[in-house]
């Protein structure tokens, strides 16, 4: 009955944005919108801060949500198809609000379809879909058949991501690596997938930590789910439940209450059980606060988290001045009134910047990007990228990759650090981690490793640009074989021919033996060549060049090094690998 009586209230809700008149214009550009702090409602109105700004998009746009990078639109509506129908998704430019520009992402599949929402980087868009076209009274309704559905901003790859064969979904939205998408099942899970289909969990549901949830929305590292749940109880008597706000960590654990209030049993109007709130939340972009929608949330004595008796039975759906915005500090519960107008606030998302001066640290899964000096704010994106570009020979990834970028305006270096599970270590061999950066100009990797924690398991490095990054683990030197000293003991006669041997292996401990390696020599050095005993033992050929050669039967590489006109003293031998970032090894000798 509640989900019918809320299919319903979705019909005249829609019905209302299409006939009501513009009350107000915008005292400002609309593009303007795209900045720290503002709020979007469902019913397509801007709200900044704690202020009263707000104007209304055409009476057929709904459910709109702003771009990341504020120039596109993504909404639902009923221009094209018009009542009783609830219209297709568009796309279109946030200076055109009459339709020169727009484009339909879901025409080609027809029925319903709603509730957009823009990946991270802005690239894909996901939205519900139901078969089922219009909305008439005694069903079947679209919401009785939700599916989850992706397709690119630009129209293309219109995918079934949960179709109903597997359950259905709805109030799907990316998280923030761009990559993993949280919604709510047809049976009242909460589930997550990957874009690409794979990797399908069920965190909310019988058997995990909370039984029952909906209207779950991702923090912005990525790391916890903001989710609407109801726990029975009785309160003087008056049996009823209470409407909670919980955040949960990103496996469905740990669940924490953010704020609750209690509504009886004795209130029959199922719209005012659920918009009695808190219900529909969004994260702020520093993930510091939540929004989410309520009726009278705070009264003139302050938190009236108990829906009194006094409240009427039911309410004007269209919420007069009681369904209203309100933000809540994550961390000291402090909750602020965001709207206060006669119009019913029925949802919200949040865009803004996540990089600022005063805020110069992003943290997005296992990723965290620190600037030096932030001077300008700009959004921040670590999206995970499932095809990074192949890592050199002998190389083995460790977890996932990021491609990373900002639109923030910054000097100095950046400090990207990452975090790893011991598991994932191909070979357990921490010290053998490294943190990569794909060189766009070069086309190959290098390596940025500034520090690495075993203990920790983190591993950090600096960069001054931006693009794929992410962990793995280097072939392991296997140290100079003799008659070369690998403490830097060994010295010669000048003149002689020297063996120069070494071994390396992958983390798994296999011999590697189609590397390139090379040799250089640095030399004389300013300091004395010793006074070990002399080696004896001595090459019956010089090579020629810096390649090393690779001996098949001692798995060894070597390099028959001639020191013939050579003067006296100390010399560095390095050894460096072709195609291997940050890859080199080197040990002295001394001529006498």
């Amino acid at each position: 009955m509640l989900r019918s009586t809320l299919c319903l209230s979705l019909v005249l809700f829609c019905l209302f944005c299409l006939i009501a008149p513009a009350l107000a214009q915008a005292p400002g550009p609309i593009p303007g919108i795209a900045i720290e702090g503002v709020l979007v409602n469902w019913e397509g109105y801007y709200i900044e801060g704690a202020s009263d700004y707000w104007a209304w998009l055409p009476p057929y746009v709904i459910m709109a949500e702003v771009s990341p990078d504020g120039a596109w639109l993504v909404h639902n509506s009923i221009r094209d198809t018009w009542w009783p129908t609830t219209g297709d998704i568009y796309v279109s430019q946030m200076d055109d609000l009459i339709g020169d520009t727009w484009v339909d992402l879901s025409e080609s599949i027809g029925g319903t379809n709603c509730m957009a929402q823009w990946s991270p980087d802005g690239s894909h868009i996901v939205f519900q879909h139901s078969d089922i076209a219009t909305w008439v009274e005694g069903g079947p309704y679209p919401c009785d058949e939700w599916e989850v559905w992706t397709v690119k901003a630009d129209g293309s790859d219109l995918t079934p991501l949960v179709t109903t064969a597997m359950g259905g979904g709805s109030d799907a939205s990316f998280a923030p690596n761009g990559y993993r998408i949280v919604y709510r099942s047809q049976s009242a899970t909460i589930d997550l997938i990957d874009i690409d289909g794979t990797d399908h969990e069920t965190i909310v549901g019988p058997g995990c930590s909370l039984d029952w949830a909906s209207s779950p929305v991702w923090s912005r590292d990525g790391l916890k789910l903001a989710v609407r749940h109801a726990a029975g109880d009785e309160v003087e008597g008056s049996p009823g439940e209470w409407n909670q706000l919980l955040t949960i960590d990103a496996d469905g654990n740990n669940p924490q209450l953010v704020i609750e209030r209690f509504r009886p049993y004795d209130i029959t109007d199922e719209n005012m059980h659920y918009w009695a709130g808190p219900v529909s939340p969004c994260w702020s972009p520093q993930g510091d606060r939540i929004a989410f929608v309520g009726m009278n949330i705070i009264g003139d004595e302050g938190h009236d988290l108990y829906l009194p008796w006094f409240y009427p039975d039911s309410f004007d759906l269209w919420g007069a001045n009681q369904i209203e915005m309100y933000l809540i500090e994550v961390d000291t519960g402090d909750v602020t009134r965001l709207t206060a107008d006669e119009l019913s606030d029925r949802g919200c998302y949040w865009n803004g910047p996540n990089t600022a001066p005063d805020n110069p640290e992003v943290t997005v899964d296992n990723t965290t990007v620190s600037f030096a000096d932030v001077t300008g704010e700009g959004v921040t994106t670590v999206i995970r990228d499932d095809d990074p570009p192949a890592l050199p020979a002998d190389y083995q990834f460790c977890g996932e990759y990021y491609n990373i970028s900002t639109t923030a305006e910054y000097s100095g270096t950046v400090t990207i650090c990452m975090t790893y599970e011991d598991e994932d270590v191909p070979g357990g061999n921490e010290e053998a981690l490294c943190l990569l950066h794909y060189n766009e100009v070069t086309e190959r990797y290098d390596d940025i490793t500034t520090s690495r924690d075993p203990d920790a398991n983190i591993v950090c490095g600096q960069t001054d640009s931006f693009s794929v990054f992410g962990l793995a683990t280097m072939p392991i030197f296997g140290g100079f074989r003799p008659p070369v000293n690998a403490d830097g003991t060994s010295a010669w006669k000048a003149g002689r021919t020297i063996p120069v041997k070494f071994a390396l292996a992958d983390v798994y401990g296999a011999a590697v033996s189609g590397a390139t390696c090379h040799l250089d020599v640095y030399g004389p050095l300013l300091e004395s060549a010793g006074e070990e005993e002399l080696e004896t033992a001595e090459a019956a050929f010089a090579d020629v060049g810096d390649t090393f050669r690779y001996d098949e039967e001692a798995d060894q590489y070597i390099y028959n090094l001639s020191t013939k006109g050579w003067d006296p003293g100390a010399y560095e031998l390095e050894v460096t690998v072709e195609g291997w970032p940050g890859f080199s090894a080197s040990v002295r000798i001394a001529l006498r």
